[in-house]
């Protein structure tokens, strides 16, 4: 997991180094675009299969081969719209890199996370850990050999080997899943397709609240403060692995079959206490690294200090309303947890569009805060309730 770590903070300093806060600005505008629109991708595959296998009710394999026909299928879908998408948005960059970007992460990242899906739904995170570290670390090869041998490059230069490099790292996931489970048989499935709708409400969300305010910023504020204000973004995430990393290890515990119990008030009590702990030293650590991040990216990101000591509360709220989330599911409050975050990703957007226009960058940052906070204390009094109903103390 460390490792994972420092892939991705070494990734995210070269290229934005490299390509410097303007075009590093467009480039991510357009990879936020596609990554929003990749949660459609496959209708919840991913997440289906681990729910599939969890409940018995179908194998790895039949899992894997489905969601490669759902994937298959709703791909063109999802490339029209991403290109509509960056027209509305106005990204400065031509048709040609704006498909290579949207053809990387709506199908060949989408077949990579099927693929390690597989892995995670039967509780083998050796197996998961591997194919991410080849699919960053064949990112991160592409990029060192672009900027050792090409010197200086732009985006435009970038495009294709991003495009060639998550290809590789997409075919090697599916030798690692035949390889270990067999040759799937690929086929489309209605039934898949309805059943994943609700997932995919669910990730599209998160997808939509993560990462909406990049092209966001960069259409209001344009692509000089946009790509100081991903790049400071990226930093903090890439700190927030090892809470993703716990979250992670127990995801399955979350899918219950039955009644809850006093183990289950217990199980999440101690989840909330051992992600907050983790969200509060990881937060304490951005706050006081953050001033020397301007020196690592470089006088051209002037003010990403700020940004990235304005996000320290970032892992906090993420731990806490992940946490309540899960927490809805396991109380058998699915549809609940999915309103709460489509109502969250619906009015993120909103206020943004309406605050960046006259203010500073730092607003985004606070709505989203706000947002999170109400979010939490409607998610954690849904579930109190419902242990009182039930008696559980």
């Amino acid at each position: 997991m460390y490792f994972q770590v420092f892939i991705q903070a070494a990734y995210l300093i070269v290229l934005s180094r490299a390509l410097g806060p303007v075009e590093f600005g467009v480039f991510s505008s357009v990879a936020a675009i596609s990554i929003i629109i990749s949660t459609f991708v496959g209708i919840g595959c991913d997440q289906l299969l681990i729910r599939n296998y969890v409940e018995g009710k179908s194998s790895v394999l039949d899992g894997y081969g489905t969601g490669l026909g759902s994937i298959a299928s709703t791909f063109p879908i999802a490339l029209l719209i991403g290109f509509i998408s960056c027209s509305i948005l106005n990204v400065k960059l031509e048709p040609i890199y704006i498909g290579m970007v949207l053809i990387s992460d709506l199908l060949f990242t989408k077949i990579v996370f099927l693929s390690s899906s597989c892995y995670w739904a039967i509780n083998h995170p050796v197996g998961k850990i591997k194919i991410n570290l080849i699919a960053t670390s064949t990112k991160m090869a592409f990029l060192l050999g672009a900027f050792f041998l090409l010197g200086d490059f732009g985006v435009k230069e970038w495009i294709p080997l991003y495009f060639i490099s998550i290809l590789i790292g997409s075919l090697v996931s599916i030798g690692l899943v035949i390889s270990e489970f067999g040759r799937p048989k690929v086929k489309f499935s209605w039934m898949s397709i309805k059943s994943g709708v609700a997932f995919c409400l669910e990730i599209s969300s998160l997808a939509v609240f993560k990462d909406i305010d990049k092209p966001l910023v960069v259409k209001f504020l344009g692509p000089e403060i946009g790509g100081i204000y991903t790049a400071g973004f990226r930093v903090v995430d890439a700190a927030t692995t090892p809470i993703r990393g716990l979250l992670n290890a127990v995801y399955t515990k979350y899918f219950k079959a039955g009644d809850i119990n006093k183990e289950d008030l217990v199980f999440l009590k101690s989840m909330y206490m051992i992600n907050i702990i983790a969200a509060f030293v990881i937060g304490l650590g951005i706050y006081l690294f953050s001033p020397v991040v301007e020196n690592i990216f470089g006088d051209r990101y002037h003010g990403i200090d700020e940004i990235v000591k304005a996000f320290a509360l970032f892992p906090f709220f993420l731990a806490v309303m992940a946490v309540s989330a899960d927490g809805l599911r396991l109380v058998g409050l699915h549809n609940g947890r999915v309103l709460i975050l489509i109502v969250s990703a619906a009015v993120f957007p909103i206020l943004l569009s309406g605050f960046l226009i006259n203010h500073d960058v730092h607003y985004a940052i606070w709505i989203r805060y706000g947002i999170q906070f109400i979010a939490c204390v409607i998610s954690i009094y849904i579930i109190s309730k419902h242990f009182r109903l039930n008696k559980i103390r």
